[in-house]
């Protein structure tokens, strides 16, 4: 499940006409979506996506150790100590909170957080900046992937390790170098992502 490809894949198939439909379910590997387009001038401008129930507990993250809730939990990356929070999305998230995203290696401490022993099947990794109540920023390194400019799931991980720390409120701004999303961990519990979704371009490949 991607949190940006699903806005993505929307824009897709509303702008090239294979739906007019403003709501639409998508299956994917993370169960099904429930999206909400906002088309302006005939093309999809945002994207509101049900990115359902947060899970909180270790074996929603297909992490070592006893059951229960990972909070606070000390790992040691490149010769420090890191005391992360751990949301799955569909996929496993870890995050912990700086003063500074600048001062972050995250180049160095990406990859021995996301093959640290505790995960045997990898962790998308992401450091937290919390700048108000409703505001943040993040920078992340994706299992697989390393660092990246977005990543949807991730902004949806960091807001709910943001609440659940007491950090923050159920709504707010997530800054990443790619761009801004809204993430709002409703009363339902689910958590709802809304954010842009723009053509860069086209090409033709052939078989």
């Amino acid at each position: 499940m991607c949190g940006n490809g699903i806005r993505c894949f929307a824009k897709f198939v509303y702008d090239r006409g294979y739906t007019q439909a403003t709501e639409m379910t998508v299956e994917t590997l993370g169960g099904t979506k429930v999206l909400q387009l906002t088309p302006r001038d005939g093309v999809i401008e945002t994207v509101k996506v049900d990115m359902g129930r947060p899970g909180l507990d270790r074996s929603d993250l297909a992490m070592a150790g006893d059951p229960g809730p990972v909070r606070g939990e000390m790992l040691n990356a490149a010769g420090k100590d890191f005391a992360v929070t751990g949301v799955s999305m569909g996929n496993p998230h870890i995050v912990f909170f700086t003063e500074s995203i600048e001062a972050v290696p995250i180049e160095q401490v990406g990859p021995p957080l996301e093959n640290h022993p505790r995960f045997p099947r990898r962790t998308n990794v992401h450091a937290v900046q919390v700048l108000a109540e409703n505001e943040l920023r993040m920078v992340t390194w994706e299992r697989g992937a390393g660092r990246t400019l977005g990543c949807g799931t991730g902004a949806c991980a960091c807001a709910v390790a943001s609440a659940v720390n007491g950090l923050t409120g159920r709504r707010v701004r997530a800054h990443l170098p790619g761009g801004d999303l809204l993430i709002e961990w409703g009363d339902d519990d689910h958590v709802y992502m809304t954010g842009p979704a723009t053509e860069v371009f086209t090409g033709t490949i052939t078989l």
